[in-house]
């Protein structure tokens, strides 16, 4: 059976410069104002190190914590201010380009 790989990309323009998108995404105090999966959830714990081979975990749960999942990886590739590779715990991959 051949496997199928599916992609998706999305983009999106911030108007920040690339240095600033780049600490607001790799910064765990920034990470976690926007890591919200929902409105009424919050992201009370974030670790991150934004280096090849580096991990992170981006805890996310209810407001009143009685559900929540973690989101957990491994970073493959990163060359700061211009992209960031991943692979989540589940072996899905991601790649960041910022421009």
């Amino acid at each position: 059976m051949e496997e199928v790989v599916k992609s998706i990309t999305l983009e999106t323009k911030v108007d920040v410069p690339v240095k600033g998108a780049w600490k607001i995404w790799t910064k765990p105090s920034d990470i976690m104002q926007w890591n919200i999966p929902f409105d009424d959830w919050h992201s009370p714990k974030v670790e991150n190190e934004v280096i090849p081979g580096g991990k992170f975990l981006f805890g996310m749960e209810t407001s009143d914590a009685s559900d929540g999942f973690d989101q957990a990886g491994t970073y493959d590739k990163v060359i700061p201010n211009e992209f960031i590779e991943y692979t989540v715990a589940d072996g899905r991959k991601s790649r960041i380009v910022f421009s």
